[in-house]
């Protein structure tokens, strides 16, 4: 999984978007209508302000995204295979999107990784297989995503899950995520 290992990763997963969302004054979160419970759960738990646009279709988020000011922290929630419908979400088109609006990219690559792609990161590395392939996977669709999260418990057979982004990206949920928060050894034992 090169794509995963190119970027900062973090395991295991915590509610990624739930933090984001939370840490993000203002944030505004559009999530897919087909997006899974986990997901929307995390949406629901960062507290954001939530737009909900018709499954798979761009044009419906395109007139979503208009209605927030520019300046507004937006991230666009969505998968890359939705596991009710089994259809694959318009990755390339929603990434123009985002850059055109500033808004982040979340991708759930849950129902994916270990299947698609030709090291099996997922759909967003299957769109893009020669380039990355050859090993050059700048400018392709995966290396415009901001946060990905995956899963070990599915193609792989482990226990667990992951997100992969900027360092800065992943260093907010490390820092912030309630699963990441530990206490010290000081505590007395009873």
């Amino acid at each position: 999984m090169r794509a995963v290992r190119r970027r900062p990763l973090l395991a295991p997963l915590t509610s990624a978007v739930a933090t984001l969302g939370a840490k993000l004054p203002g944030c505004v979160i559009f999530s897919d209508v087909m997006n899974h419970a986990s997901m929307i759960q995390g949406i629901r738990h960062s507290g954001a302000k939530k737009v909900i646009f018709k499954h798979n279709d761009v044009a419906d988020l395109e007139r979503k995204l208009q209605s927030v000011p520019r300046d507004t922290p937006k991230i666009i929630a969505f998968e890359s295979v939705y596991s009710m419908c089994g259809s694959i979400g318009p990755i390339k088109e929603i990434v123009a999107l985002a850059k055109e609006y500033g808004a982040i990219t979340f991708l759930d690559e849950v129902h994916a990784v270990g299947m698609y792609g030709p090291t099996g990161a997922g759909v967003a590395e299957h769109l893009d297989w020669d380039a990355h392939a050859r090993g050059e996977p700048q400018g392709t669709a995966m290396d415009e995503i901001d946060i990905f999260t995956g899963t070990l418990g599915k193609a792989y057979g482990c226990v667990g899950g992951y997100i992969s982004g900027s360092k800065d990206l992943v260093d907010v949920v490390r820092s912030y995520a309630p699963g990441f928060m530990c206490v010290d050894g000081s505590r007395e034992r009873r």
